[in-house]
């Protein structure tokens, strides 16, 4: 049987006039929130932890 631990995550954005720069700390790795809820095995009580970095170029016209 499939034991899930809680979601945690933390996530900033700083953006320019021409990118976004977005940094996330969690402890699950899926993007989809269902997969998240279900089968989360990281524990945040031990310290397992994933760090995810963006950058989006904004284009202006």
């Amino acid at each position: 049987m499939n034991n899930p631990h809680p979601n945690l995550s933390l996530g900033y954005e700083i953006t320019t006039d021409s990118h976004a720069f977005q940094i996330f700390f969690a402890n699950y790795y899926g993007i989809v929130p269902q997969s998240n809820n279900m089968f989360n095995q990281n524990d945040y009580r031990d310290g397992q932890f994933v760090i995810g970095f963006n950058i989006t170029r904004l284009w202006a016209f």
